[in-house]
This record gives C-alpha cells, structure tokens and sequence, in this order.
C-alpha cells in the first residue's frame, strides 16, 4: 500500500487539530499502524485513501452508510435542494413530510422533531422525558452519545457535569424485578446490542416501566432502519414511549430525530429543544432520499441476506481456525471479539486481525455494518482477506508478541 500523503496529512492534522480527528472513533490510534489514516473519498462499497489504495469497507462510516458511499438518488435529492437554498428563517414543509414518513414506517412515531446527531436526539429525549414525569434520575444501558447526562458516566471527562443517572445491565431481569420498583426514575433509555435481548427481560422493563409512569426510550441510532424499516421496535415488537434514530436515516448526511407518541412528544412546547440546523433541509431531503429508496428496494432485506452470507462464511473459517474468539450480533450487525483465556478483550489479536485483513484490502473495524451497495463479491474477497488473517493468527499464536507489526490499538471506551 502507498501511504506517503496519509503521513503527510496525519502530522498536519495533529498541528492544527487536537487528537487530529473529530471523531473518537476515527482516530488513528484506534486502528493498527498499517491502516491509513485519511480517506479522500467512497462509491458504493469502496473507499479510497489519500494516497489511492482501495478498500472494501464494512464500517460505512461508522454505521450511516446504508444505501453505499455517494448514493446517486440521495445525492441528487440533496444537490437539487441546494440549488434552492437549504436553511430558512421559516420552516420548509419538507420537514412535516419526513415527519409523515416516519410515522408511516415507525410504530411510536406520531410525532417527530429533527437535529443533526445522534446525541441530540437522545438529549432530546431524555429532557422531554425529565420535564414529562417532573424526576430527575434517568437509568440507562448501552451507548448514548456525548450528552453530560450520559458522557461522564462511561469515562472520566473533564468538562462534564454530574447528572443523577444509573446504568443496569443487559438481560439483568433482577434489576427490573428487584430494584426498578424501589427507583423514582424519570426514564429508562436503552439501545439494542448486537446480542438480541431476552424477549422475557425486555418485555418486563417496558411493563415496569408504564406501570410505574417512567418514560421508556428506545436507542435507534444505530439499529434504525437496519433491523427493519421501523426499527429494532418494529423487529421486536416493542412498547416504546419515544426513540431516538440518526446515522442510516441519511445515508451519511447528518440528520437526528427523537420520535414518539403524540401525548408525549406534545409536551415539547415547554421544552427547549432547539438549533438552527434542526431543519436543515439537505439532511432532511437526503433521510426522505434514503428512506424511500430503502422501502421501493427491499434495501433491509438485502442488508440481512449479504450479512448471512458473510457470517455463514466467518464461522466456518473460525471452525477451520480454532482460537479464542465469538462472533456476535446479527446479520445486520456483527462483531468478530477476540478473548484472552481469562475472558476479557484480546486487543494484541484483534490488532493483528485488523492488520492482516487490510492488507487484502478490506477495511474492518467494530462492528460490521452491510450496505445495500456490498455485493456477493464484496463477500468473497471479504472472507479471503479473513481466512488469511485467521491463518495468520494461528501460525503466530505461541509467539511472544502473535505477530504484531506495530503498537496495538488503543480502546479507551469511548465509542464515537
């Protein structure tokens, strides 16, 4: 691989820009040595570095590239808009259109409000619920965005002020029995893990929840419009009081929306949520662009169908292979986690996968997110590249360092 302008630009970005990345999940410290640290720019499966080397990429950009990089309709929705401007100092009816189309496709969604990133709406959502139940105290599981209600629980931050929040656990069914009766809670905010949960647990926490007046708010950012048109909610059946959706929702574009049941979603006329951008009408048209493209093409199904194709792969190359590691998650997201033999994360492997894999020019982080755009080539080449690595990983097992090439990535716990 040519990588001379990705060193170039990596000590210019580090001049001019702290940590040289905007994104947690970007910077080059979370990726091995060998991985380029610049992208100039994607079609469809692919991306391009800076210095030209190609790759098929399974993290689409950390997860909103649905439909593939540089979507002609999407693209041509937005340019269209452009043309006619895209911030008013009124509102557009483009925004009660997408509105509409949430609610036809979204089984909480009467009502919508839009912003630009994910942790907007999940600050959304927990604000509205807070001012709802006139409580405090929120309880949360999983990933929620950078927000300080939720920030300075997951690591230490500075900056962050201290928010009356408590995590519980995944498929804990003792905490919903035990303890959430005993809460005076505002709202429950959980995302769905790659894990599935247990059908039993989630149901009871969402009946504790409207027996017991708490708001319960679902995390879709990730899996909206990837689990299926109407969400992890829709997939699972779920209950949900509000929700909370972003990255596919716009195909790239930045676009947020905290969704709801119209008794709650009112209230947010005494709640300030607010931002000039909110209706910023290239994301908007861009989540209309991708939402109708997605539901005419049968996009969701084609997600799940190339992800089992590429799991069905991954675990007969782990039974080929045998070492410490689990494939999580589901065809619409998956996760290749390698353990220590004292069960924790086996960073040194997982480096080493990551170093092999992209030396046959496939670019893999966690976790895997298929597009409508990856193919049954994509596949193939895909698992190639992850035999050789697997290979690789046994043949350099006993040694001292499993054949690293560089300095092992860094996970600090942030997520993005």
């Amino acid at each position: 691989m040519r990588e001379k302008n990705s060193d170039y630009y990596y000590k210019r970005a580090l001049s001019y820009i702290p940590e040289g990345a905007q994104t947690k999940s970007k910077m080059a410290c979370r990726f091995p040595d060998n991985y380029p640290k610049f992208i100039s720019r994607g079609k469809g499966s692919k991306i391009w570095d800076v210095d030209g080397n190609e790759y098929i990429d399974w993290v689409m950009g950390l997860g909103p590239i649905i439909l593939g990089y540089a979507d002609d309709d999407v693209n041509n929705a937005v340019w269209a808009q452009g043309m006619d401007g895209n911030v008013f100092p009124l509102p557009s009816p483009l925004e009660s259109e997408l509105a509409l189309m949430l609610s036809l496709h979204i089984p909480c969604a009467e009502m919508s409000r839009f912003a630009r990133n994910g942790a907007d709406a999940t600050m959304g959502a927990v604000r509205l619920a807070r001012a709802i139940t006139g409580k405090d105290w929120v309880a949360y599981c999983g990933y929620h965005g950078g927000a300080d209600w939720y920030a300075n629980n997951i690591v230490p931050s500075a900056g962050t002020v201290k928010q009356p929040t408590m995590e519980f656990g995944y498929n804990d069914m003792d905490w919903v029995l035990d303890k959430l009766p005993q809460l005076n809670l505002a709202c429950v905010i959980m995302e769905i893990r790659p894990e599935e949960p247990d059908k039993a647990w989630i149901q009871a926490l969402i009946d504790a929840c409207h027996r017991d007046g708490i708001l319960f708010i679902l995390d879709e950012v990730v899996t909206g419009f990837r689990y299926s048109m109407g969400g992890a909610q829709e997939l699972l059946g779920l209950d949900v009081d509000l929700a909370c959706f972003s990255k596919g929702m716009g195909n790239g574009f930045p676009i947020s929306a905290v969704c709801g049941k119209r008794k709650y979603m009112e209230h947010f006329e005494n709640v300030f949520f607010s931002t000039t951008f909110g209706g910023e009408l290239t994301g908007i048209v861009a989540a209309k662009a991708t939402i109708n493209k997605l539901y005419l093409n049968n996009g969701v199904d084609h997600i799940w169908k190339i992800g089992d194709k590429l799991r069905t792969g991954i675990r007969d190359i782990m039974e080929k292979y045998p070492c410490n590691v689990e494939l999580k998650g589901n065809p619409a997201r998956s996760l290749i986690v390698f353990k220590t033999d004292d069960g924790a994360e086996d960073v040194i492997t997982k480096t080493v996968f990551l170093q092999e894999v992209i030396e046959h020019g496939v670019f893999m982080g966690v976790p895997i997110f298929p597009c409508v755009a990856h193919s049954e080539a994509d596949v193939e080449q895909t698992l190639f590249a992850i035999n050789e690595a697997f290979k690789y990983i046994v043949r350099h097992k006993n040694d001292s360092d499993k054949g690293l090439k560089g300095n092992p990535i860094q996970m600090t716990g942030l997520r993005k």
